[in-house]
């Protein structure tokens, strides 16, 4: 299909979009000529493996250990609710066949999410070479995701560096109560409830209404699933859900938390608005199962260096954030107010380039 042929091109065009998320065909070709910064990038694909590698230790760590995990359901009680902030609806509390239901659901879809962002990232290798451009090996869900995992963790060490140094450190004693087990099925099943929670309810749900009220947008209930691109809804949204999201983690961790969950919170809504829902469950759950992998496969060590490797990386990214801004996360100006209507599926929202 050609840029005459497709309806949407001369739309995705006046938005702003590098690429029409329908055709695919090259938009606004920016000036700059191909790997202008070759080193960074490099280092950006090198975010992606090593966030890959991870999270196929996690994965794996789960499936080997499943057994184990099916019993700590029998263990504990999992409350399932709506936490917005500081309020804290627990509407029911699951145990045993329920809770192992779930958690099986759960790593399934973290399965999912992890093999369906190295395709994307695959095609977008392989994209890269047919059109000279960095960018569809960049901005795919697992380049960015890493690449955003990366700069969370260095910027959160900072905070929580900072605020144990200002007698504010975030307490984590009540893991103390839990064994590594129980422990794990928590962390699985909140890379993807913490993103319903969050995402979707705060972020999913206020566009899609939007969308019906403003659109008239019979296929609006696809914002839930997130990838419809940044607009300045979605970038109000996003704050305010960030904020929301880190005062969550008042309860339990105390302050010392909150500054670095708002920075997690804008990074995964983001990742959310920008490439979907199955990358920000992805991003949540790696940044979550680093200690499951540490405990059952990789050991303590492995997993300590996976993560000081991501703290180094993320100041890399943060640095090629700053040489090579994203327009679509920071140019709020030129934001149009709304996406355009929805005429293609969730997976052409998913697979979209710019």
């Amino acid at each position: 299909m050609n840029g005459e042929d497709c309806p949407d091109c001369a739309a995705w065009r006046a938005s702003g979009a590098r690429f029409c998320p329908r055709c695919g065909l090259e938009l606004n070709p920016l000036p700059q000529p191909k790997q202008k910064y070759p080193i960074l990038h490099g280092f950006a694909l090198a975010t992606a493996v090593v966030f890959l590698v991870l999270g196929i230790c996690e994965l794996l760590s789960l499936l080997f250990h499943l057994g184990g995990l099916l019993e700590a359901c029998n263990q504990i009680r999992y409350s399932l609710g709506v936490y917005i902030g500081t309020l804290d609806w627990r509407l029911l509390k699951i145990s045993g066949l329920g809770l192992q239901a779930i958690l099986v659901v759960a790593i399934a879809v973290e399965a999912f999410c992890l093999f369906f962002a190295l395709r994307r990232f695959l095609e977008g290798i392989e994209r890269g070479k047919r059109t000279s451009s960095d960018d569809p090996s960049e901005r795919n869900g697992l380049t960015a995701t890493a690449g955003a995992l990366s700069v969370s963790l260095f910027v959160g060490i900072g905070l929580l560096l900072l605020a144990a140094a200002l007698g504010s450190a975030a307490d984590t004693s009540w893991m103390d109560q839990y064994t590594k087990e129980q422990l794990s099925v928590m962390l699985c099943l909140a890379g993807v409830f913490e993103e319903l929670e969050d995402r979707v309810v705060l972020i999913g749900i206020p566009m899609l209404l939007i969308a019906i009220l403003y659109r008239r947008d019979r296929r609006a209930w696809q914002y839930l699933l997130g990838g419809f691109g940044m607009n300045r809804v979605a970038a109000v949204l996003i704050v305010v859900s960030a904020l929301l999201f880190g005062l969550s983690h008042l309860n339990g961790w105390g302050w010392g938390k909150v500054p670095d969950a708002v920075i997690g919170g804008l990074l995964f809504g983001y990742i959310y608005v920008q490439y979907g829902l199955y990358a920000s469950i992805l991003m949540h759950a790696v940044n979550d199962l680093v200690s499951v992998a540490g405990w059952f496969l990789i050991g303590t060590a492995g997993a300590v260096l996976f993560d000081f490797v991501l703290i180094g990386l993320g100041l890399v990214i943060l640095v090629y954030w700053i040489v090579k801004p994203r327009q679509d996360a920071i140019g709020f100006r030129h934001m149009a107010t709304f996406p355009t209507k929805c005429t293609e599926g969730v997976l052409a929202w998913w697979k979209r380039a710019q």
